[in-house]
C-alpha cells in the first residue's frame, strides 16, 4: 500500500489548514464541554459521560465515512500503518495516566487554554516535557519494543464485519444517551 506522504512545513498553506482545523476542533471541544475539567474527570469517576457519548459520535461518524467510503471505491485501502503493540501499549498507559492525572486530553488542554483556564499551562508543559524526552531517548528505548508489527482494526482482530461493530458502538452510544447523564 502506498500512502502519500504530506510534507507539512514545507508549505505555508497546510500550516494553515492545520490552524483552522485546530480552531474549529477547540471551538466544538469548548461547546461540547470536553475542555471542562469537571466532565473529563467526570468521566473517569462515572459520573457525567459526555466525553464517551461525543467520542463514541465521532468515531461512529468517521467510521461509517470512511467504510462508505471504502465501500463505494472513493478510497483503494485504508490508510492504516503498522503498529508495535508493546509500544503502542505503553504510550497509551501514559496518555491515559496524564489525563486522569491532569484532567485534559491535548486537544481538550488547548481548548481550556483558550477559554481562560491556567492550570492547563501544567498540561502544555508537560507535553512539551515529554516530547523531548521522548525525542532524545528513541534511539534507546526504540530497541525494547521491537516486535512484528500489528496492522489490525477492532473488527479484524475480532474477526467480524466493520458494520457489526459500528452497529454495536450504536447500540452502546443510543443507551447512553437514553440511560446516562
Amino acid at each position: 500500500m502506498n500512502l502519500v506522504v504530506i510534507q507539512w512545513f514545507e508549505s505555508p498553506l497546510f500550516l494553515l489548514y492545520g490552524l483552522l482545523i485546530g480552531v474549529v476542533l477547540g471551538f466544538f471541544l469548548q461547546k461540547g464541554r470536553l475542555s471542562s475539567y469537571d466532565v473529563i474527570v467526570g468521566q473517569f469517576l462515572f459520573r457525567d459521560f459526555t466525553m464517551l457519548k461525543i467520542m463514541l459520535s465521532a468515531i461512529l461518524v468517521a467510521g461509517v465515512l470512511i467504510y462508505g467510503a471504502l465501500s463505494f471505491g472513493l478510497i483503494a485501502a485504508l490508510p492504516m500503518e503498522p503498529v508495535l503493540l508493546k509500544s503502542a501499549f505503553v504510550g497509551g498507559s501514559l496518555f491515559g495516566v496524564g489525563i486522569a492525572l491532569l484532567g485534559y486530553c491535548p486537544a481538550s488542554c488547548c481548548a481550556a487554554i483558550g477559554q481562560g483556564s491556567r492550570d492547563a499551562w501544567f498540561g502544555v508543559l508537560g507535553m512539551i516535557t515529554g516530547t523531548v524526552l521522548f525525542e532524545s531517548l528513541y534511539s534507546r528505548i526504540m530497541v525494547w519494543y521491537q516486535g512484528v508489527p500489528s496492522g489490525h482494526t477492532v473488527s479484524t482482530f475480532l474477526e467480524v464485519s466493520p458494520w457489526a461493530v459500528f452497529a454495536l458502538l450504536a447500540m452502546l452510544l443510543l443507551f447512553l444517551a437514553r440511560w446516562t447523564k
